[in-house]
């Protein structure tokens, strides 16, 4: 019988995505999905997407766009782009075939009892029919929907009047993290961005933050779908090593990350 995972952050560590693979032991008609983000930060990009290639040829897999996969996007076409040295080194490592595999990624997936983004979901945000966006000279076609869409993967919270407050932003007092009130209207939701530095994904009421910092020495880890798309059981592996230093203040830009990351209240583990 197959089966569908999804995956969280992955940030370079090809390393723990071939130790969690293996530990999942993936078969022919399996779906795998990543949430995006499996570039930069960690080791090797190159080699994570090895790994993907080669697990391509044993299961189903479906990337989504990250905010990182998003801006190596938007930097292939507007070269004017603020970047710093490990950006362009990452950058440079990119492959024709690796872009081919990165670029024009879908924003959202979504299957029977279940949503799959990078960052959040803002509580008016209604999926748009068009899932990818496209770039013209570094410009979305559609600057309208882009900007609707690409709220998909940078949000982190939602402030006064639910109005969305999303990284580097300032932060309000009220401010919430988006899966605390989220209600489930687009299914069980998954998804990455958030590091949560738990000993397995996080769980809230209607979502699941699947990152657990394996690139800043924690966690990477993957969840199995139920048949209804809820989750039935979750997987990890702990990282090599501290890749890179975690520093919420820098990271998270907000202080209120950091009570999230310690809070219980409203969410729990599996």
């Amino acid at each position: 019988m197959s089966a569908t995972y999804v995956i969280g952050d992955v940030h370079g560590c090809h390393e723990e995505l071939s130790e969690l693979l293996d530990m999942i032991g993936p078969k022919i008609a399996d779906r795998f999905i990543f949430c995006g983000d499996l570039i930069d930060r960690g080791p090797s990009v190159a080699n994570v997407l090895k790994v993907v290639k080669d697990l391509k040829k044993r299961s189903n897999v479906d990337i989504l766009r990250g905010n990182h996969e998003y801006k190596h996007e938007r930097y292939e076409h507007s070269s004017s782009m603020k970047v710093d040295d490990d950006f362009i080194s990452h950058h440079m490592e990119l492959t024709d075939e690796d872009k081919g595999i990165l670029f024009g990624l879908p924003n959202f997936i979504k299957g029977d009892g279940f949503v799959v983004v990078h960052a959040g979901i803002p509580y008016w945000q209604n999926l748009p029919m068009e899932t990818h966006l496209r770039f013209d000279s570094g410009k979305p076609l559609n600057l309208e929907e882009a900007k609707k869409s690409s709220i998909l993967f940078f949000l982190r919270a939602e402030g006064p009047n639910r109005r969305p407050t999303v990284h580097g932003k300032p932060i309000s007092p009220g401010t919430y993290f988006w899966a605390e009130k989220y209600d489930g209207k687009h299914g069980f939701c998954y998804f990455g961005h958030e590091v949560f530095l738990d000993k397995s994904p996080r769980l809230f009421p209607n979502a699941m933050g699947l990152d657990t910092g394996c690139v800043f020495g924690g966690l990477l880890s993957a969840v199995r779908l139920a048949e209804d798309g809820t989750p039935d059981e979750s997987f990890s592996v702990s990282a090599k090593k501290e890749y890179v230093k975690y520093d919420m203040n820098v990271l998270n830009g907000s202080s209120w990350r950091m009570a999230l990351n310690n809070k219980v209240q409203n969410a729990k583990q599996i």
